[in-house]
């Protein structure tokens, strides 16, 4: 059989006959190649059954049992791939803790399914192979390590850092500037992101701005101290009290 029309292992950990049956839906009509199983509790009985079922996906619901929910992923998450179903965004820093591939955000949305499927399914692909000489297990640890969350009003992306151009204080909220062009408001302020970014990376150039540091073009003096970066033509500022903070930070000093 082609590879490419393997059978596709899903088990989906849910009690909410709705959303179950939603799900199944979108997969189905996507994904022919798709096997579902169901499990309706959250417990070891449950751990044992994941196991056993050996899937591709682990579809699991926070709302049911949510010691359990988290149980499972505390117990489970090096040997598979889990996607978390909830109806709050308050668990996001848990689930990625755990490495989760999606974060989905009840009632579920069509585009936000299949592209947490297409993501783990392109990582299937990868652990078939070697990259950069490591075994590809490793290389998939390190790019859940650099995952971060950007929850915003209906859902929670899952991206990961180095996709970051910058990122801007909106009062209560932070605006994202990705390396596709795209901005996103966050539903965090600016210093909680700040806790959670990779120090190496990101810099605080100013009290309105983080920047990833890959993408600075250039460093300007003459008209002022800022920085142009390489998406968009943008121009971030860098506050006086923070410049020599940042020379020594780039070994500039």
């Amino acid at each position: 059989m082609n590879s490419e029309f393997r059978k596709f292992k899903a088990l989906i950990v849910a009690c909410e006959n709705n959303m179950v049956n939603k799900l199944k839906r979108i997969l189905k009509d996507n994904f022919p190649e798709i096997e579902f199983s169901l499990i309706d509790k959250c417990n070891d009985e449950a751990c044992r059954e994941i196991h056993f079922l050996n899937p591709d996906v682990v579809f699991v619901d926070m709302e049911m049992g949510k010691d359990g929910a988290c149980r499972i992923l505390e117990n489970l998450y090096k040997n598979f791939n889990f996607i978390v179903i909830s109806s709050c965004e308050k668990y996001a820093v848990t689930a990625i803790s755990y490495g989760v591939k999606g974060y989905l955000l009840k009632p579920l949305k069509f585009g936000e399914v299949l592209t947490s499927i297409n993501r783990i399914k392109e990582l299937n692909k990868t652990t078939e192979e070697h990259v950069n000489g490591k075994p590809a297990e490793k290389v998939i640890d390190i790019v859940n390590a650099n995952m971060i969350a950007l929850p915003s009003m209906g859902k929670v992306d899952l991206i990961d850092m180095d996709e970051i151009v910058f990122l801007k204080a909106n009062g209560r909220y932070t605006d994202v500037l990705l390396v596709n062009g795209v901005s996103k408001i966050a539903c965090k302020n600016l210093g909680e992101f700040e806790k959670l970014l990779n120090p190496e990376l990101f810099f605080r150039t100013h009290h309105s701005f983080i920047v990833n540091i890959r993408q600075i073009r250039n460093i300007n003096k003459s008209g002022g101290n800022y920085l142009e970066l390489k998406v968009g033509n943008t121009f971030i500022p860098i506050a006086k009290r923070r410049l020599d903070v940042f020379n020594k930070y780039l070994k500039l000093k």
